[in-house]
């Protein structure tokens, strides 16, 4: 319904998401790290014609999104279709066990016909190798209180609280200093909503076994072990359509943290790639203020990220949200370390991934953006209302979007999600108004 306007410039001339993408494989001005030297960078010119006297290099060394080094230097002489190499003056990186990485910025320093002083032509990014710290583990105040009933289990500590039904295992309450900060807690999640290439491929067709899998699951029991100053509760379930286990873990700590844990296990049905792996969840609508340290500031996907740098980006929830001609998945950011979500006062909830998360954030429930066919309804995306939300997705991974054509090719396989045995894990902790989030990431 949308086949004539898909592509990268939406009919008010507003960039979509991808153009930044193609903008960064087409750049003609490439840059890898020169093996067994600390400092020094191959660079490539792949113009035809010039060579990159008329460029400016920007570089700097960044950690949790700051720049802690920089400066600006001038190409050597690069004739069209050659390399050389070059050396920056990088200083040695502190023992903090931090991460760091190294970002490259090009500009042109003249004006010229459509192109201004100043306009960036190329970017490229790596991490640098750090020196790892001895990480001493603060002991953690407080004791925890376990209370369980017919309808629900819960763990208290000082001024927090976090409930689960014992009906389907889900978490019910994210209570801190009395404010509970979920309407609906965490549900493992499979599915995505119908990208314009998914359509044609037949994903619905091929993947709709994973369209309820999380919502479908059937609790088999939940349980609670008490170890020290950690309870941990354990929900298991069983996944009949799919011939698979799940088990979430929620390990809590006196300080009001909760790690999350979720298993996947198949069992012997032979299954179709997975759209997404991961969970869900829902906050009320006052936490719209989003910071994320990962790939910004555009969406970006598994096989679309390499035009958006790794840096710490900040926007309302609303502002995540593209409007596709026609409604779909849309707002997911790739190798994302930490989230939080805060209200006006500062106020909010800090995620940060046992390794690198897929997240997005939506003001309406997913059902919102789930394709229909023409047919039924046209849905354009500029139709969709904010609502009284805040729908987190904290994902391990969610496939790529593909585009060899959109008119039946598939994702190419090395960014599909296989449905073999999968775990991975995320922290949820509260934040005060005065807590710096990226310093409470690294504790």
């Amino acid at each position: 319904s949308n086949f004539w306007a898909n592509g990268l410039i939406a009919a008010d001339r507003t960039p979509h998401p991808h153009i930044y993408e193609v903008k960064k494989v087409l750049q003609y001005i490439h840059f890898e790290p020169l093996a067994f030297t600390p400092n020094k960078i191959k660079v490539t010119n792949w113009h035809d014609f010039i060579g990159l006297e008329g460029y400016t290099l920007r570089w700097a060394v960044e950690c949790d999104g700051k720049t802690v080094q920089n400066g600006e230097m001038d190409f050597p002489k690069i004739t069209p279709r050659n390399s050389a190499n070059i050396e920056l003056p990088l200083k040695a990186l502190p023992a903090d066990g931090k991460e760091y990485v190294l970002t490259l910025r090009e500009f042109t320093k003249h004006e010229a016909p459509l192109v201004p002083k100043g306009h960036e032509v190329a970017i490229e990014q790596w991490e640098l190798p750090s020196v790892p710290s001895a990480k001493t583990v603060q002991p953690v105040e407080g004791t925890l209180t376990v209370n369980r009933n017919n309808e629900a289990l819960t763990v208290k500590g000082n001024n927090f609280q976090v409930a689960f039904s014992t009906r389907n295992g889900e978490m019910t309450e994210l209570n801190y200093n009395g404010k509970n900060l979920i309407k609906e807690g965490l549900q493992p999640n499979f599915w995505r909503p119908l990208t314009d290439n998914d359509i044609p491929n037949r994903h619905l067709i091929r993947c709709g076994t994973w369209k309820n899998a999380g919502r479908d699951a059937k609790l088999q029991h939940i349980e609670v072990a008490e170890a020290g100053q950690t309870a941990t509760v354990t929900a298991t379930y069983r996944m009949e359509e799919q011939d698979a286990d799940l088990q979430t873990l929620y390990k809590i700590t006196p300080d009001g943290k909760v790690q999350a844990t979720m298993h996947f296990t198949p069992g012997k049905k032979q299954l179709s790639e997975m759209p997404r792996l991961g969970m869900r969840m829902i906050l009320p609508a006052e936490y719209e203020m989003m910071t994320w340290l990962g790939r910004g500031p555009q969406e970006t996907y598994a096989d679309r990220k390499t035009g958006a740098l790794i840096g710490l980006y900040n926007a309302t929830v609303w502002e995540q949200y593209h409007p596709y001609v026609r409604a779909q998945e849309t707002a997911n950011h790739c190798d994302v370390r930490w989230v939080a979500l805060r209200n006006a006062t500062g106020e909010g909830l800090l995620v940060v991934g046992e390794e690198p998360l897929s997240v997005s954030a939506w003001n309406f429930p997913m059902e919102d953006i789930e394709y229909r066919p023409s047919q039924m309804e046209r849905r354009h995306g500029g139709s969709i209302q904010k609502k009284d939300m805040v729908w987190l997705n904290i994902d391990h991974k969610q496939m790529g979007v593909g585009g060899d054509n959109t008119w039946g090719a598939q994702v190419h396989p090395e960014y599909t999600i296989t449905p073999h045995e999968w775990k991975y894990s995320f922290t949820l902790a509260p934040l005060a108004p005065e807590d710096d989030a990226a310093e409470q990431a690294h504790k």
